[in-house]
């Protein structure tokens, strides 16, 4: 019985995180992510906020490195006006041959 009593705390505490968590990246899914350019080892992404409220994040995006290793680079925090666009460069310890991952954003 105590068993059956740890396993569904165990579940509930498991469902709750998981609910906070999407909670959490809920906001930031309104953010929309694309890549600009690649130019050596700096991306260029453009960074849309269709909402009508000023929105804050940080942006994720996979690389491939020219010499065959991966990279996930993360940019600081970027500040998004309502119904507006900014470009946000990210630059890898190497040259880029190419995006392994789609961009989004992560909360700031």
């Amino acid at each position: 019985m105590k068993r059956l009593a740890s396993m569904i705390s165990g579940i509930l505490a498991i469902t709750v995180a998981l609910t906070l968590v999407s909670l959490c990246f809920a906001v930031y899914s309104d953010l929309q992510v694309s890549v600009v350019s690649v130019d050596g080892n700096v991306v260029t992404l453009a960074v849309h906020n269709p909402t009508s409220e000023v929105q804050s994040a940080r942006i994720l995006v996979g690389v491939q490195l020219h010499t065959g290793m991966s990279q996930i680079l993360t940019s600081g925090g970027v500040q998004v006006a309502p119904d507006d666009t900014v470009e946000v460069q990210i630059q890898a310890s190497g040259e880029i041959s190419g995006i392994l991952d789609e961009p989004g954003p992560i909360p700031f």
